[in-house]
């Protein structure tokens, strides 16, 4: 089996077991309301029943077509055309169980004629259709070897102006977390109340683990391979327009896995959750840990620039 078929392959089986809706509120830092209600959405602003970026494209952005990359069962896409945020989606992912998911909501939402559910692989990334006014990806980038070509085709799907916008993991590659991370991390998840530590598998979370590079391609082949290149690289092709950190460098490495637990009718829990979160802003502000999480969007500098 070669690499591609290893990665479509995971991400079939990942797709297979569950989808995406259905665990990132459990699991998930950035997929918990608590996060964005105590800390994110000062940066991003809110919506009612939105949760991230969302608010923040609605505001910014008023496109007519749309491409998003790394869709997986095409939440993001679903929940923007509900929203009429543009008149017609192209989502594309490497999973064809994840595409058939998506297709599928989409038919079951009455959207089937406005999100075009695709397979297609970002590290070879083939478009035949109209330009797009905005391309976006959501967690999806961080998992691209060949970023440089990734933004050289999305260079070249672009409508005159439009943009590229990418909310994405831009920490240590390969989940290679600094010392001081994971030592900020392990001392807030000790002194947190036992009845928080309890992971969804049952078992009992009692520090941050540090992975080796062969143990996380083992876990996950696709997981950051060059997540430390993407702002570079972004930055080398299009002409950034938008910059937003929004922290979880410390905060998702405490709370992964173990966040369902944290609700927000339990005051402790919402105190908990906000005491975290401060240390992971100092310790960002400090620079004692590297940015992890950020939104960039921008115009492509061979339209900006004449380049």
């Amino acid at each position: 089996m070669d690499e591609t078929s290893d990665r479509i392959g995971f991400w079939d089986r990942e797709f297979g077991e569950h989808s995406d809706a259905e665990r990132a509120s459990e699991v998930y830092t950035l997929g918990s309301p608590l996060f964005w209600k105590t800390y994110g959405d000062r940066r991003f602003g809110s919506e009612p029943g939105a949760l991230g970026w969302i608010p923040w494209l609605l505001r910014t952005y008023r496109p007519r077509r749309v491409l998003e990359l790394g869709c997986g069962t095409g939440d993001l896409s679903l929940d923007l055309a509900r929203r009429g945020f543009a008149d017609r989606f192209v989502a594309v992912d490497l999973s064809s169980v994840a595409v058939e998911h998506g297709r599928a909501k989409a038919a079951a939402d009455g959207l089937a004629d406005a999100v075009a559910f695709r397979t297609g692989d970002l590290n070879d990334l083939t478009l035949d259709d109209e330009p797009f006014d905005l391309v976006i990806a959501q967690m999806a980038v961080h998992h691209v070897d060949r970023l440089e070509v990734l933004c050289e085709r999305i260079q070249r799907c672009l409508s005159p102006g439009g943009s590229f916008a990418i909310n994405e993991y831009v920490g240590p590659n390969r989940w290679q977390l600094t010392r001081m991370q994971t030592a900020l991390a392990n001392a807030l998840l000790a002194r947190m109340p036992k009845r928080y530590r309890f992971q969804t598998d049952g078992h009992f979370r009692l520090k941050v683990p540090r992975f080796t590079v062969e143990e996380m391609i083992a876990r996950d082949p696709t997981e950051s391979p060059r997540s430390e290149d993407i702002e570079p690289v972004f930055r080398d092709h299009f002409h950034v327009d938008h910059r937003i950190d929004y922290g979880g460098s410390i905060a998702t490495l405490v709370f992964d896995s173990i966040v369902g637990n944290l609700r927000e009718d339990d005051p402790k829990a919402v105190l908990w959750f906000k005491r975290v979160m401060r240390v992971d802003h100092w310790a960002r502000l400090t620079r004692l840990v590297p940015v992890t999480n950020l939104v960039l969007a921008g115009r492509s500098r061979s339209i900006t620039t004449g380049a």
